[in-house]
């Protein structure tokens, strides 16, 4: 949701050109500022100077940027060791999709195997594996 900002507290900027686009019925005036923000209003400004809320929210975010922040966004200990459980993991769905691969005889890449995360515990089980076969594969593993 767009935040209201007082025009009254906007800073007020000198306008170099004025521009009108839309078709008919829907007509807009783009005023170009001195200060390089474009404000859209549905009539014309008949002054030379205009308040400029876009300035107003580029010094808050500004200010929002350059002030540091106190405490990390991430513990380094927990990023470590939620990589290496991860790393276990691949590390052990690997070691299976090749142990699972060399006994049929087909690549590693033809079979996708599938695990599941039981939330209760943080146990990670397989559910199932998709091999795929060519019919060259099909007919030497069936006869």
């Amino acid at each position: 949701m767009a935040e209201e900002l007082s025009r009254k507290a906007a800073p007020r900027k000198l306008i170099t050109r004025i521009e009108k686009t839309g078709s008919w019925g829907q007509v807009e005036w783009l005023h170009h500022l001195e200060c390089g923000h474009i404000a859209a209003r549905k009539r014309k400004a008949p002054a030379e100077v205009m308040a400029c809320t876009d300035c107003v929210l580029a010094l808050k975010h500004q200010n929002q940027v350059q002030t540091p922040r106190s405490e990390p966004i991430f513990d380094d200990d927990l990023v470590d060791q939620l990589g290496s459980q991860l790393a276990a993991r691949e590390k052990s769905v690997a070691q299976l999709r090749a142990d699972l691969a060399s006994r049929l005889g087909v690549s590693d890449d033809a079979i996708r195997i599938e695990v599941d995360e039981d939330e209760s515990n943080g146990a990670v089980g397989v559910s199932y594996a998709v091999v795929l076969l060519t019919a060259d594969e099909i007919f030497r593993l069936t006869s």
